[in-house]
């Protein structure tokens, strides 16, 4: 899989439904992978207790894409 490059999160929302990695560069730099709701604007990681916050300047999100860039 190729990957996009990060987005502050703040400044941009995913155009469509999906898995996404995501991060917070404040304290960690650790990646998840999450599944973003266009409906509520949110990511949502089932595994972690994780909540990106769309007003916060260190909350980053990718795509991930497949070898043809879809």
């Amino acid at each position: 899989m190729k990957r996009t490059p990060w987005f502050n999160y703040m400044e941009h929302s995913p155009a469509k439904e999906g898995m996404y990695e995501v991060r917070c560069t404040y304290g960690c730099d650790e990646i998840w992978q999450a599944r973003y709701s266009v409906e509520h604007d949110e990511f949502v990681d089932y595994d972690s207790t994780l909540a990106l916050v769309h007003g916060c300047r260190g909350c980053q999100w990718r795509g991930l894409t497949t070898k043809d860039g879809r």
